[in-house]
Parts: structure tokens; sequence; C-alpha cells
């Protein structure tokens, strides 16, 4: 019960706040040196790998609607808005897990991120669209063999992975999201991304298949990337609005 009440209490703040804001954004004693220079976001999501090509014999029977192949992102940015256009450049550093050939094989990336961001919407919209492009560079990618033996405990089945993988030292692709201000200066931001990784290769032969053949199983470490975060705008105003919004969201909730 608690937790639905400061759930509602926030999804109410929210609400109130970001309407206050939009209209003290309208009126005309919102200033020019309170519109936002510069940003700090920090988010946490995930990605998912596309799956990769399979030839050759039955598919593995431990591989039928078997492992994940997800991972965890979390990221830290600062952005900078281009005087008098809607353009923004963005950079940070960006910790993403890897992991494909149905959880196979893992990596973590530690990647250094630059990117663009153009937003359609007028300033003054407490929503803010956006589309872009980032260029990730991965400082530890990692390159090797596959070549281990597996035993199933739960159907008693063994299988033998042997190939190479190479995870991108470059990636690169389209993002699309939106700010959502709850405060003047504080926003919700969601975003999904498609990266390709550029020089991205794993190919793996499985045996102990059903019948004794084999799978070859050969692709690149490309992912949807999906992730949602806390933004904050600087030079930080907490303005009479957000004050007034912020009381009148927490007596509603009650």
């Amino acid at each position: 019960r608690l937790i639905l009440t400061m759930i509602a209490a926030l999804v109410a703040v929210g609400q109130v706040a970001a309407q206050d804001t939009y209209r003290y954004k309208r009126n005309s004693e919102y200033k020019d040196d309170s519109q936002a220079r510069w940003s700090v976001d920090a988010s946490i999501g995930g990605n998912a790998t596309i799956s990769a090509h399979r030839s050759g014999g039955n598919t593995p029977l431990y591989r039928i609607g078997s492992a994940t192949q997800t991972g965890m992102l979390t990221s830290l940015h600062v952005e900078y808005y281009v005087p008098g256009s809607q353009w923004s450049v963005k950079a940070g550093y960006e910790h993403e897990e890897i992991s494909y050939l149905k959880g196979d094989a893992n990596y973590d990336l530690n990647q250094l991120m630059v990117g663009g961001r153009w937003r359609p919407a007028p300033t003054d919209w407490w929503v803010q669209p956006y589309v872009g492009a980032d260029v990730l560079w991965a400082v530890d990618a990692e390159h090797g063999n596959l070549d281990s033996d597996v035993t199933m405990s739960l159907e008693h089945y063994q299988y033998h992975i042997s190939g190479q993988t190479r995870t991108p030292r470059f990636s690169a692709g389209p993002v699309v999201g939106a700010d959502v201000y709850i405060f003047s200066h504080i926003a919700l931001q969601v975003q999904y991304g498609f990266r390709l990784g550029f020089g991205s290769h794993n190919h793996a032969v499985y045996t102990g298949n059903r019948g004794g053949g084999t799978t070859v199983y050969h692709g690149q470490i490309h992912r949807h990337i999906f992730s949602m975060g806390l933004k904050v705008d600087f030079p930080f105003h907490f303005t009479e609005g957000d004050s007034r919004g912020l009381l009148q969201g927490i007596l509603d909730s009650y």
C-alpha cells in the first residue's frame, strides 16, 4: 500500500508540475537566461542482440525455447545545446552487457559515446521528442575462440561448441526518444536505438545435436537498445511554478 501511495504521489506531482511548467514557460516572465544551455542525464536499460543465422543440421535440442540474448545497459551523458538551433551534441560513457549465441557468449563493453540530437518541438512544450544518431568506441573490445563442453542437468544432454567471436570495437546507429519534463529543468528521458556492431563477428559450430549432426551459427553483433533515465538542465532553476506544482501534487495525492 505504501509503495502504491508513493507511485500515485509521484504521478500526481509530475502531472501537475508539468502543466504548471508549461504555463510558466509560456509566460512572458520566462527569461532567455533561464533557457537550458547544457544538461546531464543518467539512464538504465537493456539490449537485445539479434539472432544469428543457422545452417546445416537440426536445431540443437537444448536451444529450443532456451536462454535469452539480452543484457543490461547503464550510461552517463553530457549534452550541449547549440545556441539558436534545435540541435544538440551529446557525449558520455556507457557500460553494456553483450549476450549472444543464446547466452553461450557474454562480454561487457565499456564504451565512449558521441552523438547528436534534433528536437523539432517548440521549447515551451513539456514533452520534447527527438531523433539522432550515436557512435560508440569500445575501449575493451575482445575477440577469441569458443571451445567448451556443457552439460544440461535437466535434460542430461551434452553438446560441444567451437568457433570464433569478436565483439564490436565501434558501434553506431539511429536513436529516437523523448524528454518528458516533470519540472522546468528536470525531465524523464525514454529512448530506443538500434546499434550496428561494425567488425563484430561470431561463428560457432555446435555438435552433439539430435542425430549426431552439427549446426553452424554465424552473424554479427547488432542489437536493439532501450533505456529510461533522469535528465537535469543547466543553468538549473526551480521556478515558482515548480513549487506550486510540487505542493499541489502532494496535496492531491492525499
